[in-house]
């Protein structure tokens, strides 16, 4: 009864413990600055962990993210300012929503470019086989016309020295 006790108590410590890691309060002028704040977390990604936003990671560098992102959005920052601070800092990485533009642009548009390579090169391979084919079945009545020809003219050949 004692080690059931014991493992309860243990297992209540870490669990309580976990829960108070997460929890940031940062108090904001208004609810719009609230949820810019709230988007921007949310929007960027921790350079330490393995596909999770600053809000979501407790690592080290993701709590002083959020601090950071909390005083530039306090000072009055833009959103577009306070990513731009960001990726400068930490490079395009930090973004889960990368910009489309730019350099990017080639990685955007790159699987496209291929699919339609792709499709062109399999209609050029597609109407090279049914061109092949057709030029097959034409020289096959080209064959059976000049063998009709030679057999007629053989015919006639024998007929003169008939």
């Amino acid at each position: 009864m004692k080690l059931l006790a014991g493992i309860t108590f243990v297992a209540a410590m870490v669990f309580s413990m976990a829960s108070f890691a997460a929890i940031d309060v940062y108090e904001f002028d208004n609810v719009q600055q609230q949820e810019r704040y709230r988007d921007l977390i949310e929007e960027l990604r921790c350079p330490k962990c393995q596909n999770q936003n600053i809000a979501d990671s407790n690592s080290q560098i993701s709590i002083d993210m959020r601090e950071l992102v909390y005083e530039k959005v306090r000072q009055g920052e833009s959103n577009d300012q306070i990513v731009n601070f960001l990726v400068d800092r930490f490079g395009d990485f930090v973004r889960y929503r990368p910009d489309t533009g730019g350099i990017n642009l080639i990685l955007w548009s790159g699987p496209w470019i291929l699919l339609l390579l792709g499709g062109f090169i399999v209609f050029k391979f597609v109407r090279g086989q049914a061109q092949t084919a057709e030029v097959e079945a034409n020289e096959g009545k080209a064959d059976e016309d000049l063998e009709r020809k030679v057999s007629d003219l053989l015919k006639q050949e024998q007929k003169k020295h008939d």
